[in-house]
């Protein structure tokens, strides 16, 4: 659950950031834009073959691999002195993100008795993370730099992954209260490319590819305008910084943080 609150925290901080990497480096919004973009849609394509290998290795094994590159993803965002590296960054982020939710939703089907118990729970630490992460780190903007907030959002992932390699426990629990034909029905997976191949075949019918079509556009929508909001509103003469007790406060991230935490 920390996995999954942590995955939010990290997407939903990139677009406060923007702001700041505006000012920071010699880029355009267009360029930003596309490289924050790119990250993103990495964690689409990832999916894709981290499914395959979540039926294959240990589903603990990725989510520790995916805490792990996030946070290392985002100390190397922290140090960046060029857009360039910033680029690189971000880029392993959205592929280290790629491994969080087919190996989190297989490690929650295989390894629960109650399935919906655990998936309701794991929603709602996600939602924490869309509620509060933002938030946090518009906070810490009043009083340090990004750079400092980048990099002490390593600390909680760290934190997770250490309590998590630690932990013992059988990852077909449920696969097994549910009796041994169900568990070879479920953890038996694909047997290689082809047998994915001509599964997914089937999948794609014609109502299947006007869902497809339709969440394509919906992420368009949501990520292009979410990715700038921030900095969007940050231009209304309303929402200009005041000073509070020495403080500068941007007023545009919290209204930002605000959307996400009634909405999250």
């Amino acid at each position: 659950m920390l996995g999954h609150a942590a995955f939010h925290t990290y997407e939903l901080v990139i677009p406060i950031f923007v702001v700041s990497w505006l000012e920071a480096f010699s880029t355009t919004p267009a360029f930003l834009g596309g490289i924050v973009g790119a990250s993103y849609a990495l964690i689409g394509v990832g999916a894709l073959p981290t499914g395959l290998l979540a039926d294959r290795v240990s589903s603990k094994r990725l989510i520790l691999a995916c805490l792990l590159g996030m946070g290392g993803a985002f100390a190397l965002v922290a140090v960046a002195p060029t857009v360039a590296v910033l680029t690189v960054g971000l880029l392993l982020w959205g592929a280290a993100a790629s491994l969080y939710h087919p190996a989190g939703l297989a490690l929650l089907s295989r390894g629960t008795k109650e399935r919906g118990t655990a998936f309701a729970y794991h929603g709602a630490a996600g939602n924490v993370g869309v509620a509060t992460g933002p938030l946090l780190a518009a906070v810490l903007l009043a009083f340090v730099d990004w750079r400092t907030v980048a990099a002490l959002l390593f600390v909680p992932v760290l934190i997770a992954a250490v309590v998590g390699a630690r932990l013992e426990f059988d990852e077909t629990a449920g696969t097994s209260a549910r009796g041994a034909d169900d568990a070879g029905t479920v953890g038996e997976g694909p047997r290689g490319l082809a047998a994915f191949l001509a599964g997914s075949r089937r999948l794609f019918t014609v109502g299947f590819g006007l869902v497809f079509a339709i969440g394509i556009l919906y992420g368009l929508y949501y990520r292009a305008a979410f990715t700038f909001l921030p900095d969007i509103l940050a231009a209304l003469p309303l929402l200009d910084p005041i000073t509070v007790v020495g403080r500068s406060f941007d007023p545009s991230q919290y209204v930002y943080s605000g959307l996400l935490l009634v909405g999250g």
